[in-house]
């Protein structure tokens, strides 16, 4: 009886540990197939009437698949930052989980729009030579969920060069098992 419960035990923390993965791989799909797009071709040199981009070359723009990496780190935030950052309401949803980050394995993420998603390479990042290798860099924090799973906050980083990129604080919630954007807020922009 004691074997039983044991393995009881072990199941239901492996099975919560896929669970959360699962999730966050969910938020960091639907991220980048919202945030990865192309740029926008230049205008052309001698009308300066055009600033409509066409239909046509909107929907060519949609079809482009990104190389997108992914930094494999993700950035701890600390408790002090984050109530500067979250306004009063979030922070009352969030004060228990800022405690607990939630570690995540960045394997296994795929895009619905058929990105071509890989790991970013630090020691090339360093070197200032990998910008070359793909087309976007997004970073995530960790991932703070709400008691009941339905809402999660996290800080995103997204460049396309050393000095061409952003970041922004998101919450996202759970609606008809998708997530929606619920709170958004600039951060930085280099």
């Amino acid at each position: 009886m004691k074997k039983v419960f044991i393995l009881f035990i072990v199941l239901s923390i492996v099975s919560c540990k896929n669970t959360n993965n699962t999730t966050t791989n969910e938020i960091i799909a639907f991220m980048i197939d919202k945030k990865a797009r192309p740029l926008p071709p230049p205008p052309p040199i001698n009308d300066t009437t055009t600033t409509v981009i066409s239909k046509k070359v909107m929907d060519s723009l949609f079809k482009i698949k990104l190389k997108v990496a992914v930094y494999p780190k993700l950035e701890e935030l600390s408790k002090a930052s984050l109530r500067h950052k979250l306004s009063d309401r979030y922070n009352k949803i969030f004060k228990d989980s800022i405690l607990k980050p939630i570690s995540i394995d960045l394997n296994g993420i795929y895009s619905n729009k058929g990105h071509n998603i890989m790991l970013a390479d630090t020691i090339a990042l360093k070197k200032h030579q990998s910008y070359d290798s793909f087309d976007l860099l997004f970073w995530f924090s960790n991932f703070y969920f709400s008691e009941d799973k339905q809402k999660v906050f996290f800080t995103l980083g997204i460049s396309r060069d050393y000095l061409n990129g952003y970041s922004a604080l998101y919450v996202l919630k759970k609606e008809e098992n998708t997530w929606v954007t619920e709170y958004y807020k600039n951060l930085e922009i280099w």
